[in-house]
This record gives C-alpha cells, sequence and structure tokens, in this order.
C-alpha cells in the first residue's frame, strides 16, 4: 500500500477504521516495521452477521471444514463427494466464493 506519493500509510490505517484492532508501525535505526493484524480471524471485526441463504453443498462444505480445519478444496471434494459423486472442485470453489 505504500507508494511513491506518500499514501500507503493513511490508507492502511483509514482501511483498519471500522475495526476493533489496529496497524502497528514502528521506525527503527534501519527498518521500518509495520504489522497489520489479521482482521478474519476472531473477533476482531465489526460486522453485520451473515444472513444469505446456504445451499446445500455450502452445509456440507462447513460440516467437513467444522472437523477437518484447513482443508483445501481438493481435500474438500475428497471428503464430501461420497455424498453426491456429481461433486466437483469447481462446485466446491464457487460455494466457497
Amino acid at each position: 500500500m505504500i507508494e511513491n506519493f506518500g499514501t500507503g500509510i493513511p490508507r492502511t490505517i483509514e482501511s483498519y477504521s471500522n475495526y476493533n484492532v489496529k496497524p502497528e508501525f514502528k521506525a527503527t535505526e534501519n527498518f521500518f516495521i509495520v504489522t497489520l493484524p489479521n482482521l478474519n480471524y476472531g473477533n476482531n471485526f465489526v460486522t453485520d452477521p451473515i444472513t444469505d441463504p446456504i445451499s446445500n453443498l455450502g452445509l456440507e462444505i462447513l460440516k467437513c471444514l467444522k472437523i477437518f480445519p484447513g482443508l483445501n478444496t481438493l481435500q474438500i471434494v475428497e471428503k464430501i463427494s461420497h455424498e453426491d459423486p456429481l461433486i466437483t472442485r469447481d462446485k466446491v470453489k464457487n460455494e466457497l466464493k
């Protein structure tokens, strides 16, 4: 986000304005260190609850990830394709989006 015009730091700060955590900037003699908190982890963000309906495939993916967190798309397909042999990697990727 840092660029020649020097707008990167203000833009970085602004991007965290709706969150409970903030980026940390530290200048040392030889380095400039920026720590960006992960906004996708824990309850660090302020948001509305998700109210979108979920498909049957989406529900199966969530159940699978609850039991086996951290699986990639291909591994999810391997775990849930016994439910429906027509489940493909593309279908799972689209559902995750």
